[in-house]
């Protein structure tokens, strides 16, 4: 949990051992989230156990209860104790490499498909296509499938974009993106084209290939209709 991103919140358990024992009335338990600082309360966030002393070392255990962690965030834990000798006790103190921190995160990523939809045909060699993935905290990992392979793409900040190439069949694209905490999205961008071929791209544009057939029927029923009436023009002479 420590250095990482979680999907629930859960008990917080630190063990601190010293020599001596501490004067309990110094202990402060704090968090920083998102960057402010909270003060712990014992007995409503958390719980103080004796675990050894005598003529051992003293060993307590602080339990910070799950609630203190339940919104979605970075958290920082930092524990500060003073002994029976006056000796401060930091866990933040850099010679002691005991910091703790780490995020709860239960959002899913966020696709959006900037210049590429499904069904639609480009008139292109090439098609440029673009997406926005973000995350509330930390994304880990993108992977971006053209016909079930994948593909390179280029990263500015939050944009992916890769390259499609041209292809006279339809295409498909699919999205999986996953946070530090392991929530995953996937996004799909089906029956696509990418081509610079007019029959494909007539027959698979709907709009344009009813106008074609419509326009072409019309001409026909014009024509028609100037036989049909020079026909019967020539018959009454």
């Amino acid at each position: 949990m420590a250095g990482g991103y979680v999907q629930e919140e859960r008990d917080v358990i630190i063990c601190e051992s010293n020599v001596n024992g501490l004067a309990r009335e110094a202990i402060q338990l704090k968090v920083i989230f998102n960057g402010a600082p909270i003060n712990l309360e014992e007995g409503e966030d958390y719980s103080v156990d004796v675990l050894s002393g005598g003529n051992k070392w003293s060993q307590y255990e602080y339990r910070i209860k799950k609630q203190v962690f339940r919104e979605e965030g970075t958290y920082i834990v930092t524990v500060y104790s003073v002994d029976d000798a006056g000796n401060v006790n930091e866990n933040i103190d850099e010679n002691k490499k005991a910091e703790i921190w780490f995020g709860v995160d239960r959002t899913k990523p966020v696709i959006t498909a900037v210049d590429l939809n499904s069904g639609k045909t480009y008139a292109k060699e090439y098609k440029n296509a673009s997406l926005v993935i973000s995350d509330n905290l930390v994304l880990g990992s993108v992977e971006i499938l053209l016909n079930g392979e994948k593909v390179d793409y280029t990263v500015e900040k939050e944009r992916y974009s890769f390259l499609i190439p041209c292809c006279n069949t339809a295409q498909n694209v699919k999205v999986i993106a996953k946070d530090a905490a392991g929530n995953h999205s996937e996004r799909k961008i089906e029956d696509f084209y990418v081509t610079t071929d007019l029959t494909v791209r007539i027959v698979n544009n709907k709009p344009l290939l009813i106008g074609t057939f419509g326009g072409a029927g019309l001409i026909m029923c014009g024509m028609l209709c100037f036989i049909r009436r020079r026909k019967i023009h020539l018959n009454k002479q």
